[in-house]
């Protein structure tokens, strides 16, 4: 035997042993394929140089191993053997992957039927040996050695025995039926007696003379009596299994009929049973469906219901005995600024202003049935109240009890604040009465003989009053009569399925004041109003195609309104039935655009001003810089440049004002910026001196920024004239440039103006507070009287003056 085979056979066989005592681990599986790989295609290489009478490296390695192990030359594998190594080597590979995957068995199947090969092939050799032929022994094409043989065999039994019996050949041999008995037993019981034949003729091989005819002939009748024997009883055995199996049957088959004939007799009870729960399925199949309908009914109404509270543009609470609140509308949830879910459950009182109050309705429903207009506050969750009248009744359930309380809410903002305005516009003109009263008093004391020209005044004020009175009082009775427009149409589309018309089937009393259309409930829109608009019909026709409702604002020029609107589809796609809840907003909308036309007209008239304010300015401005409008003195080109400046500072506002567009606050970061800058191009020192403008984005109303400007005009020129003057170094004595520093800024709610340099600073005992200077007595004045302001100065490093200005209403 070779000893490449021998090491080739030993790992066949610790790998079978391996793998009956415990299953591989899936990586130990995955390495012996890839060995069985490697054997696979060494062997396959090995084998046509084997054949021509070379050897690969591997086999040429492994002969010179066996020699030194030896101490004598071994002989290299045959090409015989190479292919029962291949082919052993592929059933462990496939044998690998098919434990690797139970389900699939065609792995295995291949690798037991390479087994079987491998394993008859060395049963083959085996009996060669003993037949005396052992496959050319020695040649040099097929020498196998008896040892060789027996290991291939053992290793074909252990591949097929690994496939184990759900995979070829075993297969054939599990299970319990007749022909795998017949197969387990006569297979082998053939083999047996193939084998003892064969043995006997090897046996009398070795006996030669007068006696080996009569030996041969009494073996063979022994071997025939032998044989029939052992036919003799598997087949009694075999029979005696199968009669068993055919008494079995034949009881089994006995049962079953009688089992079948209980079992038609049951079937008739059942079919009768069936019969009777049939008509009682019918029966009940009826009710259901007379209750289903009647559901249907009940859904329907309450989706209709539910439509309604939806459509309404009130807000609409259900409370319960305990004052939670149970179910809420749409409205209430945009009142709120809560969802659904975050307002069910909870106290309904606790989204007014006064809670008390609001409880003290909720027992008035209970102890009257109902409440009207009851004036309460709702606050928002973004702090926002919203004023509304509390309407609320109770409701009872099918027995009559009361289960709760039925509460609306009507949005009276609009109605508060045209009171407010009326009672402003009375205000107003009490107040001019009393001033004209006031005037006449006056008048009467200086000229007594006016006095009927008085008498007849009084009587002119008190018919306005009268007149007035009455617009108000009219003017609440129509505010007060003011609801919702309600009606129910039903659309119609033609034949391509556009929305063309819609018909009225239902309008309430306040449909013909909202709409201006009279006897509309039957008629279609577009008798009524022929040159209504199309969007209108497609946005109704939408909402009955699609169930989505809509809340929306619209014109409708053929009605010579806008409308506020909130529809929705009642009942399905097939109804076309659209509900519509709408307010008239024309008044509104012409109230928004003539105060969008006002406020155009303010904002130009705004621009003008400004404008024409910084050209007089700007005129002013050149008449002092004219030759001969102040005498040619130092003192009087001063005078001329503090004007200049001052009059530039005030321009600059209005230039400001102009350039921005925005008429109510100064852009002061912007304005600062020139002022500084103007101020600087005036003084040939500026080219030595810094400016710095801080102003943090804060802007000022005009009146405190032109204050403001003024007085940041004349520190900043006190600072460029005498903060610096010859011979004064700022990095030698203050270690920084020289610099004039201006800030804006606000701390702890006040506005904080500072204006400062890092010059020499004032002169020792100098008070600025008391000082005669023109410049200083202008910043004391403007501070104190124009911009109600506090003055802090100090002198430690330089000059700083701080302003803490009022706020713009105490300014006001």
């Amino acid at each position: 035997m070779a000893f490449s085979t021998s090491v080739l056979l030993i790992l066949f066989g610790l790998i079978l042993a391996a793998g009956s005592i415990r299953p591989f681990k899936p990586r130990t599986s995955l390495g012996i394929q890839i060995a069985m790989i490697f054997i696979v295609v060494i062997e396959v290489i090995e084998l046509p140089l084997n054949i021509r009478g070379d050897h690969f490296i591997f086999e040429s390695q492994l002969v010179g191993i066996g020699n030194a192990i030896a101490g004598q030359p071994t002989s290299p594998i045959s090409p015989f053997t190479l292919i029962l190594v291949i082919l052993s080597s592929a059933a462990l590979f496939l044998l690998m992957a098919g434990l690797t995957s139970l389900r699939d068995t065609r792995a295995r199947d291949i690798a037991g039927v390479l087994g079987l090969i491998v394993a008859l092939t060395g049963f083959t050799v085996i009996l060669s040996y003993l037949y005396g032929a052992p496959l050319t022994y020695g040649a040099g094409l097929i020498p196998v050695a008896a040892p060789t043989a027996l290991a291939f065999l053992a290793v074909g039994i252990g591949v097929v025995t690994g496939a184990g019996q759900k995979a070829m050949p075993l297969r054939y041999f599990s299970g319990d039926s007749i022909r795998v008995l017949l197969l387990r037993t006569f297979l082998p019981l053939t083999i047996v007696v193939i084998l003892a034949g064969t043995g006997i003729e090897i046996t009398l091989r070795f006996f030669s003379g007068p006696f080996t005819a009569v030996l041969t002939g009494a073996s063979i009748v022994i071997f025939c009596l032998i044989t029939g024997l052992v036919v003799y009883r598997v087949s009694g055995y075999v029979g005696n299994v199968i009669e068993t199996a055919r008494r079995e049957q034949r009881k089994a088959e006995e049962d079953l009929r009688i089992k079948n004939t209980e079992l038609e007799a049951a079937f008739e009870e059942i079919t009768a049973t069936e019969e009777e729960l049939r008509q009682n399925y019918d029966e009940l199949i009826k009710s259901q469906r007379e209750q289903q309908q009647a559901e249907e009914e009940i859904k329907r109404a309450n989706a209709y219901n539910r439509s309604l509270i939806e459509a309404s543009l009130d807000p609409l609470v259900t409370i319960n005995l305990d004052g939670t609140i149970n179910d809420v509308n749409e409205a209430t949830i945009n009142v709120t600024g809560l969802s659904r879910e975050g307002l069910i459950g909870t106290d309904f009182s606790n989204y007014f202003t006064e809670p008390e109050k609001a409880k003290a309705g909720y027992k008035t429903v209970f102890r009257d049935g109902s409440v009207r207009d009851y004036e309460l506050r709702i606050r928002n969750r973004n702090g926002k109240v919203i004023p509304v009248l509390y309407n609320a009744t109770i409701y009872q359930d099918s027995e009559g009890e009361v289960t709760g309380v039925f509460a609306a809410a009507r949005d009276i903002t609009e109605k508060k604040r045209a009171e407010e305005a009326l009672q402003k516009a009375h205000d107003e003109l009490e107040e001019r009465v009393e001033q004209r009263t006031e005037e006449l008093r006056q008048r009467n004391e200086e000229l007594g003989a006016v006095n009927e020209e008085l008498t007849a005044t009084q009587e002119e004020l008190r018919k306005t009053n009268e007149t007035l009175s009455g617009s108000e009082e009219r003017y609440r009775t129509r505010f007060n009569a003011l609801i919702e427009g309600f009606c129910v149409i039903e659309m119609v589309f033609d034949e391509a399925g556009r929305p063309v018309d819609y018909r009225f089937l239902e309008i309430n009393e306040a449909f013909e004041a909202q709409t201006g259309l009279h006897d509309a409930q039957g008629k279609l829109m577009r008798d009524l109003a022929p040159d209504h608009e199309q969007h209108w019909f497609e946005i109704y026709g939408k909402i009955a195609v699609t169930g989505e409702p809509a809340h929306f604002e619209n014109e409708a020029r053929a009605l010579n309104r806008w409308y506020e609107v909130r529809a929705f589809r009642i009942g399905g796609p097939d109804s076309r039935k659209v509900a519509i809840c709408f307010n008239d907003i024309t008044e509104r909308k012409k109230a928004e655009e003539s105060l969008k036309e006002a406020l155009t007209e303010k904002e130009v008239l705004l621009s003008e001003i400004h404008h024409r304010v910084k050209n007089n300015l700007t005129a002013f401005i050149s008449l002092l810089s004219l030759d001969g409008s102040y005498e040619d003195t130092e003192s009087g080109r001063a005078l001329r440049k503090d004007l200049q400046n001052r009059a530039r500072s005030m321009a600059l506002i209005h230039e400001t004002l102009y350039r921005t567009g925005n008429f109510s606050n100064v852009d002061m970061e912007v304005y600062l910026k020139n002022l500084v800058s103007q101020v600087a191009s005036s003084y040939r020192e500026s080219e030595r001196i810094r400016t710095v403008v801080d102003v943090h984005g804060i802007p000022l109303d005009i009146s405190r920024a032109t204050t403001a400007g003024l007085i940041i005009n004349e520190l900043v020129t006190n600072s460029f004239k005498y903060a610096f003057p010859p011979g004064f170094d700022c990095i030698v004595v203050r270690g920084e440039p020289c610099t004039i520093w201006v800030s804006l800024s606000h701390e702890n709610g006040t506005d904080m103006l500072t204006v400062a340099d890092n010059g020499c600073g004032l002169p020792e005992g100098f008070d600025p507070f008391t000082t005669k200077s023109l410049g200083l007595k202008l910043v004391n004045f403007l501070a104190r009287h124009q911009l109600r302001a506090d003055i802090e100065v100090r002198m430690d490093k330089g000059t700083e003056f701080t302003f803490r200005l009022k706020n713009t209403g105490d300014y006001a």
